[in-house]
């Protein structure tokens, strides 16, 4: 077995999943925050012509094949050595504000963290 494949049990997303997930990380990082708030119509165009219904059906998929926990072992996270850890992407809830429809997401800075310490990229750039 790897090296990473111990350290991180991991599958990898689908292709999809991966263009969301990458989506959600740069906009984090564009906004300066773990927290994200994106109109479901701009995720929905991420993937071409789905129409409402079946868009919000296709991301939710998505959105949750991304919270899947991933199982970590030995990283450090606020300068403390953590052996083994269970830890998701982000968390999320859908909203309505003014008849439009929204993700709230707030990513988990341990996962990102921890993923930025493995040798080799799981799927999404974080460094």
């Amino acid at each position: 077995m790897e090296t990473v494949e111990k350290r991180s049990i991991m599958k990898r997303p689908s292709e999809d999943a991966v263009k969301l997930a990458n989506s959600i990380y740069f906009t984090s990082i564009q906004e300066g925050e773990p927290y994200v708030y994106i109109a479901l119509q701009q995720l929905c165009k991420l993937f071409g012509n789905y129409d409402k219904q079946n868009c919000k059906a296709r991301i939710t998929e998505l959105l949750e094949e991304l919270i899947e926990p991933v199982a970590v072992e030995e990283f450090t996270y606020n300068r403390k050595l953590i052996k083994w850890q269970a830890i998701s992407f982000f968390t999320y809830k859908f909203c309505l504000e003014k008849d439009e429809e929204y993700v709230d997401i707030e990513l988990n800075e341990m996962f990102i963290a921890a993923m930025k310490q493995l040798e080799a990229e799981p799927y999404i750039n974080f460094q």
